[in-house]
Formats: structure tokens, sequence, C-alpha cells
């Protein structure tokens, strides 16, 4: 009879109050070495608090208290997270226990080379030269995967793809080859290959130097292909813990049914039928765009020779890996970048501003909203600037915008950090429809929030669309989502526009070999 592993991490009776507020409430769970434990659960159910509590990165309101009891390895005696100094705890991070964060380019900092912040990681905690620490950071960039590791060590993080910046954090978060490491919404951002790419690296890594792994992720096809165990987080509450297998196949509680249920209907959805258009004229013509960027001297292409029309009350999605041109058609679709060569040409061509055409919203709707304005003055800005003098007709125009994306009128009286991730992406969307536009333009509008939300974000955005006209450019990695939601799919590889048709033609029976590169690099929960 085996001997039972000791766990390298036990919780018990976790909590975490922001004064008056309880964020995370009787967390209990266990980490053993070589093991994928993961956090699920909906925006604001405490599953990053509880991550971001263990290494003590939360802010300083925070009240932490409970029991969090930590083994460098399996045979070291324990010590307590909760009640360790802050001095010993920044000792602990970085050479016990590691970190890898949601977004990675908050994460880095942006004016120092990303090899020289490795690098400072190992010589802080290991005490080597900094000769010896770069050498160490180039192996660690080889190991994750880097094109080119040691042209990777002199560059800054804005030079690198996302999913590059992703695996200089991942390097980071094990550079000094941790017990445990707590990876935050990792791939929250990334296309699905490179998701993969990234989620199956982090596997591997743990799998070669055996550390214990607390992953958070509001994806349930990602913990039914990778954790050994899962803990559903509900308003800061375990409500189900167990194997995935059982609790995706047999949930016990409501709340686990309707998160399954949610993603299981989302992936299983009939694709969205194809709008009769009749002889209508686009509203939107896009011939041969062609943007370059240089870099090193030369010029190379974000968009190459792209064409497609976007019809009234038309949903078209636009899909494709990170790099493959998204978001720069998004921003000269807006007027936010020139093209180097082709034509956009709206209809009706006329004086009006752009803005008043066509709307953008972004993939991080607290990045996308001001701090320090309520949003009623924001909403105001934005109608001032645009010739409307009058505040009571601001006032009354600001209102309805709220409502009409199902929000109360006292909204409006609100900063943007008092309102949910959903609920800020809702404001996001009323102050894009502020104009009136005949096109709105989702860069990545979905891709931060849970299932549900996304749903209920998508609905809301039916019913926008059936009650007044107007069409969508939908840019997004998600297929499920895509072809849910989209009346004709638009796929983008290396700037070139390499497929273009239904969803059933895009991602059906008879996909393009890009496409089908897509939809084998994402995690279903149907497999389960």
């Amino acid at each position: 009879m085996s001997t039972p592993t000791v766990p390298l991490l036990e919780v018990e009776a976790l909590r975490v109050d922001y004064g008056a507020v309880c964020a995370l409430e009787g967390l209990s769970l266990q980490v053993h070495a070589g093991q994928v434990v993961a956090l699920v659960g909906e925006s604001g159910s405490g599953k990053s608090t509880a991550a971001l509590s263990l290494p003590g990165l939360l802010p300083p309101t925070a009240r932490v208290t409970g029991e969090a009891r930590f083994r460098f390895s399996p045979s070291a005696p324990p010590c307590e997270l909760i009640s360790l100094p802050e001095a010993q705890r920044r000792a602990l991070r970085g050479r016990h226990l590691g970190v890898v964060f949601q977004e990675p380019l908050s994460a880095l900092n942006p004016v120092q080379r990303v090899g020289h912040q490795v690098a400072e990681v190992i010589r802080r905690h290991l005490h080597v030269t900094k000769h010896e620490a770069l050498a160490q950071t180039q192996v660690l960039f080889e190991r994750v995967g880097l094109p080119s590791p040691t042209e990777m060590l002199g560059r800054y993080p804005h030079e690198l793809s996302g999913g590059q910046r992703q695996r200089v954090v991942i390097a980071q978060a094990i550079a000094c080859n941790p017990a445990l490491v707590v990876a935050d919404e990792p791939t929250t951002a990334l296309d699905p290959t490179v998701q993969r790419k990234v989620l199956e690296l982090l596997v591997a890594l743990q799998a070669e130097a055996g550390f214990g792994l607390l992953l958070v992720t509001h994806d349930l096809g990602i913990v039914a292909a990778l954790a050994h165990q899962v803990v559903v987080l509900c308003r800061g509450q375990v409500v189900e813990s167990g194997a995935p297998s059982q609790v995706f196949t047999q949930p016990s509680q409501p709340y686990t049914r309707q998160l399954v249920g949610l993603r299981r209907a989302l992936e299983a959805a009939d694709p969205r039928p194809t709008e009769t258009r009749g002889p209508t004229a686009p509203l939107v013509s896009v011939r041969n765009l062609t943007v370059h960027y240089r870099r090193a001297g030369a010029a190379r292409p974000a968009l190459d020779d792209v064409s497609f029309e976007l019809y009234p009350g038309e949903t078209l999605g636009i899909v494709g890996e990170s790099g493959s041109g998204k978001s720069t058609l998004a921003s000269v679709l807006v007027g936010l970048q020139r093209p180097t060569r082709g034509t956009v040409a709206w209809a009706p061509a006329g004086p009006q501003p752009r803005a008043r055409t066509v709307q953008l919203v972004f993939q991080d709707p607290f990045a996308a909203l001001t701090p320090t304005y309520t949003l009623g003055q924001a909403f105001g800005e934005v109608l001032r600037v645009h010739g409307v003098r009058s505040r009571a007709e601001r006032a009354e125009r600001a209102a309805a915008a709220v409502r009409q994306v199902e929000l109360p009128d006292d909204s409006l009286a609100r900063y943007p950090h008092q309102f949910s991730g959903g609920q800020r992406q809702r404001l996001c969307i009323a102050r894009a429809l502020l104009l009136a536009p005949a096109v709105l333009v989702l860069d990545e509008a979905l891709a931060s929030l849970d299932a549900s939300v996304q749903v209920s974000v998508l609905e809301l955005l039916e019913r926008i669309a059936g009650n007044r006209p107007i069409a969508y450019l939908f840019i997004s990695h998600d297929l499920a989502t895509v072809r849910r939601f989209c009346h004709r799919v638009g796929v983008l590889y290396q700037g070139k526009l390499v497929q273009l048709g239904t969803p059933t033609e895009v991602v059906g029976s008879a996909p393009a070999p890009y496409t089908q590169t897509l939809l084998a690099a994402e995690y279903r929960l149907a497999t389960v």
C-alpha cells in the first residue's frame, strides 16, 4: 500500500474581507506536487481573490484570515502563509511560489528588457552574478519555447506578441524552480492556438519540474482537459469540488449545473441563419485593404489585400490568431489608423463624422472607462464633443443609452469600479450607442467575461439589433461564440482573409486548413 503524499498547500477556512464586504468565505483545498487544481466561477465569485491572497498580492485594504500551510517540498516543514511577515513573504514569492498573471503586458515593466526582468528574479533569489543570471534566463527562454532566445533577451515587452509575453511571464514564474505556481487567468486574452500552446507548455513544465499548479480560469473546457481537481466558487463560497469528470458530468448544485449547461449549450448551438438581404446595398465595402508596419527597416503586412462587405442588420464575425490583423482591421474601420493602400467606403457617403457611423467596443471594459469620471460625466463628455450643447438633452440621451443596455438610471451617478465586469462592458456598449452609429465594432469584447456573462451580453446585443438598425463586426477568438452569434464568418491568417462564408461553411463539415487548426486548438467541455 502506497503512503499518501503530503500536500504542498493546505488551505482551510480562508476568508477575505474588504471592510464590511466579504469577498471570500470558508475556502478549503489542497494542492499536491504535480497536481493541477482549478478555481472556477463567474466574475466576482472570489477565485482571483483566493489565488492572490496566497502570495500576498491583495491590496492593503484586504483582511485575510484562515490558514494556508505551504511546504517548499513534500519533505519540508510547513509555514503559515497568512500570518507570515511581509518581508518573509516577499522572499518566498519568486523563489518558492511563482505567479503567472492574467495580463502579461501589465505584469512586465515596459521600460526594461524582458531578459533583464527575468534575470533580476534569479539574481535576487539565487544570488548569482549578472552574467550567470542572463545565461540562466537564456536557457529559460529556450525552455518556454521562445524563438531566438538570445535575441529575445534584449527586447522590450511591446516588441513581443501576446503569447510571447505570456511565455516570458511563465519563465519568470518558474525561474527559481518553485514548489507551487499560481496562474490567474493566464490565457484569457489569447486566441485558441496560442492559448493551447501556452497551457500545454505550463503543464509540460509542471510535469518536468513537479511543482503544484493552482489555476484560476472561467473556461470549463480548459479545466476538463487539464485539471485533476476543480473547486467551484459562487459569491465567495465553495459550492462544489471534486474531479472535473464528476463535477461536470454529474453536478450536484444548481449553480454548477447552470455554468456547465451554459457552456454546453454554447458549444452545441446551431449556426445562426444567414440574413436574407435581397437587393440591399452594403453599409461598408472594404476593398484591397493593406496595412504595413515597419520593423527592423522592413515593411511587414498586418493586413494584406483584404476585401469584404458588411450589410445592414448583419453580424460579421472575424476570427484568427494573435497577429493575424484583427485589431488592425478594427482600427482602420473606426478611423484610428490609415491603410497603406486600399479603400473603406461607407454608405451613405457624406460629411458626417466617422464616429456617427461606426463605434468601437474594446476588450477591457475597465481600461476603456475613465476611472475618475462618473458614467454620467463620461457619457456627457462624448455628447458634448459631438455637438450636443443642451445639458438636459445630454442627460436624457445618456439615461436612454443606459436603459438600452438594461441597467438602471442611477448607474450614471456611479464610477466604473462600482460595477462588475459584465456591467462595465454593458456600459461601454451604451457609450458606443450614444451617437446612434450604423456599425458597432466589438474587438474581443467578451474575451475577459465568464460564460454566463458572455451569453447575457450576446443576448443583449441581439435585442438591441432587434429594436434598431445596426450591424456588428464581431472580432473574437472563441469559435463557439462566433458560430452562435454571427451570420457570416471571416478567417484572418497572417493578414490575409483566407475564408469567408456562413458559420456552417467556415466551421462546419469542410473548414479550410487553417480554420481546422483553430478548431483543433479549442478546449471543449463537450469532450467530457
